[in-house]
């Protein structure tokens, strides 16, 4: 995690911060160029959604959703 962390902070994408109280804790904070990326991210998923609902209803897809949730929660489980 710190490795991911370092990377996101040397492409401008958070800022990585010490707590003065305790030297283990480490405190993220999402950069302007990462709440654009956040936020544009945000955007697409949501016209997949749009777009994979158009193609198979909005009944499936929420019904394929719950049994991807499903699958991560008995996977995670094991």
């Amino acid at each position: 995690m710190g490795r991911l962390a370092s990377e996101l902070e040397d492409a401008g994408y958070i800022r990585v911060r010490s707590d003065p109280k305790d030297a283990r804790v480490r405190f993220l904070q999402l950069t302007k160029r990462g709440r654009k990326l956040m936020l544009d991210s945000l955007d697409v998923m949501a016209k997949l959604e749009r777009r994979y609902a158009d193609a198979i209803g909005d009944a499936q897809l929420d019904a394929l959703m719950q049994g991807l949730k499903l699958f991560v929660e008995v996977a995670q489980a094991d």
